[in-house]
């Protein structure tokens, strides 16, 4: 990987002030970048054939099927343009990538977070749930380089799917999944059940908690395919993988 390369691509974006998304597969040195001129659109997410040119979505949680869709000017793999031209930069000062801050994040002190916490204890206990992942956010001042972000992801978690986006007008955002949605092979569709964590100290046992979770996504999963009436689908062995 080109960490070098990877701070010029960065730097490019915010000189010409467009949309910007920069993607590095798992188990790969490649990285992708998409420059986009054109705010990005909320819309449905569907299968396109026969696309001009590759697409990167991001989408909000609570969004449903919908997602801002960039349709880039340029889009780069590593130093080779794969489509496009780029755009011209502005002829004014370095853009910054967007600062937002939406309304439907959740702030909270530590008692109200303690006290949220008890809430969720109590309705798994009376069966309401079976798993609430408690988050929220914080906020902080500090400077951040996100190129350098982006390279230290990507280092420290070679079998992520690492990526970073900057939408002005909505904000920028920074992650690193193993988390496989779909690869298609020869006509043939593979997805991943993940789910679970424990210590990757090298004594991997499981126990309930571990299948219980697995669990939970291989049901969703097969509902889906149900729902939709795939019935011709294989499933693996349960196995466990180091992904962070």
């Amino acid at each position: 990987m080109n960490e070098d390369l990877i701070r010029q691509r960065f730097s490019e974006a915010k000189q010409i002030g467009c949309n910007f998304a920069a993607m590095r597969l798992p188990k790969s040195n490649d990285a992708y970048f998409f420059y986009a001129t054109q705010l990005p659109k909320m819309q449905r997410v569907e299968y396109q054939k026969d696309l001009d040119r590759p697409l990167f979505f991001c989408s909000p949680y609570g969004a449903a099927n919908r997602a801002y869709t960039f349709l880039s000017d340029a889009i780069y793999k590593n130093n080779t343009c794969i489509y496009g031209q780029l755009p011209e930069p502005s002829n004014g000062a370095v853009v910054n990538f967007y600062e937002g801050s939406s309304e439907q994040n959740f702030y909270a002190d530590e008692v109200f977070y303690k006290n949220y916490v008890d809430h969720i204890i109590k309705n798994i206990n009376a069966d309401k749930f079976d798993k609430v992942v408690a988050a929220r956010c914080e906020q902080i001042n500090a400077p951040v380089n996100a190129a350098q972000l982006f390279i230290d992801a990507s280092t420290k978690y070679p079998d992520a799917a690492v990526y970073f986006f900057s939408i002005n007008e909505v904000g920028s955002w920074l992650g690193a999944t193993p988390e496989k949605l779909l690869s298609v092979t020869n006509n043939i569709i593979e997805t991943v059940a993940l789910a679970g964590t424990i210590p990757a100290d090298g004594s991997v046992v499981w126990s309930d908690k571990e299948y219980d979770e697995q669990g939970m996504i291989e049901f969703f999963i097969s509902n889906v395919f149900a729902d939709h009436k795939l019935k011709k689908y294989t499933l693996s062995e349960v196995e466990t993988i180091i992904a962070g």
